[in-house]
This record gives structure tokens, sequence and C-alpha cells, in this order.
């Protein structure tokens, strides 16, 4: 249950409005048909969310799933009312929040295909963890996947050293912002002081600690720190033991949220023939995986014991699958001498391949992004580019076997998805961007996409997708912006020659509209 301090703190300090792509119901539904399951498709499915905040998660899903149903709750009653408040401006139907306590949750509250429960397991009380277990079992449909994400060890040993010595630090602070401030400072000071430092182990835990915020220390929001590191309750745990707490509620462990981690990718021959020595079950494999890595997060999903889950991953289920990729191609010179081309992801994974069809295949979904191709669309495709080559089903056979290879990889190089949005690249005459795309662009600088993924954006593109009512025509928008240059109340963009006619000041603001549009398709803002 949450403490009055707790209740307070989320009440004068609420959680920032973020959105997880691993908890979007398209992702949970992929792994788990790729496990042998058969949940609910994203487009018509029921989602709860646990700790809900102000709504941020489960607000752009709604915006693009119209045909699904939403539910959150959260304990705070401002970030609740703030939720609501969107739920009103955006005039969204299918989405309910819920100022309620996670204790008072029973099996009458409903059933979900969904659950998702990030950030709250490992910040709250035994009795609470025990509570969002009790929840997915009685509130999760029999096909249904609950996510659960938590702080691990052996990585949070390193952490809890940073930690405590945060808490020590600002144990006499009552201000909120004044803690969170001297708690980052003194951090600062440490990773500083302790550069040249002869105990590297000692070293390694403020470098964990930087790693795992991925942030520079001046960037991080106040919010975020008073409800991590400075949170009354932060309790690690260790996978088996968190799964053996899940298990006594009659559920099972399925995979993570994110597919690559419970693959041995970056492992030596060495590793894994000595892990297949000792290991006895799956558990036991990640859990090994987690030592070798020093985990310091999960994102776990779970589903009902009695659900029969095949985890040999056949490759005969990529063709169900929307796909896209992130990579680039990256060849080298000596690759290409041997007809291999090579193609990187985001966080420098890489694959290789000879096949010619995963080759053009690779191309077309770096071509077609943000979209998301069928498998068929894509095998057209990618026939397309190649001239003199016959196929046969064994290629079609390769290549689903390569994506998942890749897959397998990294989700950074290759993605599958169980659903695509109504996404378009191409500019139309009168474009269109989502109501709550709209309604946070005239809110501030940070906007969700059609893909669930936050996007930072300029005050021009603000003024721009604002305006992207599917109504107004591309001269309209023109004439909109001409007159707020007019009237000096936008900047014209900065060039060697300044505007001065009516006619240069149109043609000018024409190229930057231009831009502006291109790079909200780009983005996956545009709906089709």
């Amino acid at each position: 249950m949450a403490t009055v301090e707790q209740r307070n703190l989320y009440d004068e300090v609420p959680y920032p409005d973020l959105v997880f792509a691993q908890t979007h119901p398209a992702l949970l539904s992929m792994l788990g048909q790729l496990l042998g399951m058969s949940p609910a498709p994203a487009e018509k499915c029921r989602v709860l969310e646990i700790g809900t905040a102000g709504g941020g998660n489960i607000l752009p899903m709604a915006a693009v799933l119209p045909n699904s149903t939403f539910v959150g709750f959260d304990y705070s009653i401002v970030q609740i009312e703030r939720a609501k408040a969107v739920v009103r401006e955006t005039g969204l139907t299918n989405i309910t929040f819920h100022h309620m306590n996670i204790m008072d949750v029973t099996p009458e509250f409903g059933q979900f295909d969904y659950i998702i429960a990030h950030g709250i397991y490992s910040w709250v009380p035994p009795e609470v963890q025990d509570k969002v277990l009790d929840i997915c079992k009685r509130n999760l449909a029999p096909q249904g996947i609950a996510y659960i994400s938590y702080n691990t060890y052996p990585g949070w040993h390193m952490l809890d050293i940073v930690r405590n010595q945060m808490l020590y630090r600002t144990r006499n602070i009552p201000n909120n912002s004044e803690k969170a401030q001297k708690g980052q400072e003194w951090i600062e000071f440490m990773a500083h002081v302790l550069t040249n430092h002869t105990d590297a182990t000692y070293t390694s835990a403020f470098e964990t600690y930087l790693g795992f915020r991925s942030l520079q220390l001046s960037n991080l929001e106040e919010s975020a720190v008073l409800h991590e590191e400075l949170e009354t309750y932060n309790q690690p745990l260790y996978f088996h033991q968190f799964v053996e707490r899940a298990e006594g509620h009659d559920l099972q462990y399925l995979v993570e949220s994110e597919f690559p981690t419970v693959m041995p990718t970056g492992l030596t021959k060495e590793v894994t023939d000595y892990l297949s020595k000792i290991v006895q079950t799956p558990i036991e494999l990640e859990q090994y995986y987690d030592f070798l890595h020093n985990r310091t997060f999960r994102r776990t999903l779970l589903c009902h014991a009695d659900v029969k889950v095949e985890r040999r991953i056949n490759s005969a289920l990529v063709p169900k699958f929307y796909i896209s990729s992130n990579s680039v191609p990256n060849t080298t010179d000596a690759e290409k001498e041997r007809g291999i081309e090579s193609f990187t992801g985001t966080d420098g994974s890489k694959f290789s391949t000879d096949h010619p069809l995963t080759k053009a295949a690779f191309h077309c979904l770096v071509e077609a992004l943000p979209l998301r191709l069928t498998f068929g669309d894509l095998i057209r495709r990618a026939q397309s580019r190649l001239t003199g080559v016959k196929l046969t089903d064994d290629d079609a056979t390769l290549l689903a076997g390569n994506l998942l290879k890749a897959f397998s990889y990294s989700d950074k190089l290759m993605q599958f998805h169980s659903f695509a949005p109504q996404m378009t690249t191409t500019v139309s005459e009168r474009p269109l961007a989502t109501e709550l795309a709209r309604f946070q662009a005239l809110r501030g600088t940070v906007v969700v996409n059609l893909l669930h993924l936050q996007t930072d954006i300029n005050n021009f593109t603000r003024l721009v997708l604002t305006n992207l009512d599917g109504d107004n025509t591309y001269d309209e928008l023109l004439d909109f912006l001409v007159k707020l240059a007019q009237a000096g109340e936008i900047n014209l963009p900065s060039t060697d020659q300044i505007p001065k006619t009516p006619e240069e000041i149109r043609q000018s603001l024409a190229g930057q509209l231009d831009a502006t549009l291109q790079r909200l398709a780009s983005l996956g803002m545009l709906v089709a």
C-alpha cells in the first residue's frame, strides 16, 4: 500500500508523461504468437495499466487503436485529473481513468487481454508487490499477457551504492526540489573525483549508474530522480526470485518484452557450451545470462500457468507479422568482393548475408521506414530489385529464417509487429495528424508518433503540427504561416538574403513548410 509520504510526493511532483514502446499491445501480441499463444489482436483488445500516472503511455495507444479499450488507474489524484483533462480535450472515447489504490482492485474490476505494470513492482512494499501479481492472475484473460518491469540483481548491487549515498546526502532535506538537486550534485561530484580512482570496482558503480540513466546528469528530470533513486521503496530482486513469486500466483514466465535479451547473442561458444552442461531450465539459463551481463532491469511478460508455451521459435511464423528495420547498409570492401552485404542496427548490432533476396529485403525495409511491411509486400518489393535472379520457394523460407535471426540479434536491427498503424510517408493535400498529437504539440515540444515513440520538435514544427486536422489544405497552412510572419510572430528561416516582399516571404516559408511536412512524415506522425 502506498504510504502517505509516497502519495504526497506523487501529487507534489508528478511522474513525467512518458511512453514505453515495450508495453504496446501490438508488441506483446506478436511475442505471444511467436511463442505459440493466441493473444487478442492489438486492434481489438482490453488493456489495463496499473500506476498509469498521467496516462502518458496509454493515451497514444488509445488514439491509434480506436476499437480497443484502455483503462488506467493511479493513487495520485493530481495525475489522474490531468489524464482525464486530456481525454476531455482530445475527445477520446475508448479510454477511462480511475483514482484508486492497487489494493482495492478486485476481479469485478474487469478482465483484460493485456495488463501493464511499468515502474511499479520494485517501488512498492511487499504486500503491494503481491497484489500486483494477484491482479495479473485474477484480471487477466485466459490468453492474456501481463507486463511487469522491475530492478534486478546483480546489476543493482552496484547501483544500490549510488542510491544509498544519495539517500544519505539528502536525509535532512525536506524540500523535494532541493533533495533532487543535492542528490544529483553528489553523484556529479563522485563521478568527477573518482575519474582516476585506484579501486576500479568502486568506480564502476558510478559508471554503471550513468549508463543506466543514459542521460547527462544536468538533464536528469527532478521527478525521475525523486521517484527512482530517492523513492522510499526501491527493492531489486533476482530474476529467478521474481519467477518464483509469479508461479506462486499460478502465472508462468513467457519472455522478455525485449526478445533479443533472452538469446545468447554475444556469448562465446565456450560460455554457451558450459551453460548447456549446468542448466536444467529456461529460467536457470536466463538467470545465468543476467549474471554474465550484470543486468539491472527487466521487462518481463507473464501468462497463466496453464497456457502452453512453445519455446522453440519457428521461422514459419514470420510471414504472419509486419516487419521493419532501423538498420543501415554498412558493407566492407572485403565483404563486397565475396558478394556479402552487412547491415548495422542503431545499437551497433550487425547482420551479414550473401542471400540475394535477403539483401534486397533489407534495402527495401530501410527505404520504407517508418512504415511496417507485410512479408508478402516485402518479398514483392525485394523481387523488383533483383534482375536476372530466379527465386524459388526456398528463397522465401530462407528470407524468413534470416529475418528471425536478425531479430534475435537485436530489436534495434530488425523488428516484428502484429499491427501496422494507418500511417503514410506521402504528404497529402490535407495532411492529418492524430488529435492527441495536435494536442501535445499545442502544449509542448514532445509528441508521440503513430509508432508509440516520443520525439522532440521545434516551435515551427509545433505550429504546423497543431494545424494538421485533415481540413486545412497546403495553401491554407502556408497562408496561416505567412500571416504570422508578417505580424512578426514567427521568425523567417535564416538565409543570406532576407525576404522583403510578400512573395519572397511566401516562397521562403513554403520551403520551410515543405521540409517540415516531410520531416513529420519521416517521423511517423501523418495518418493515412
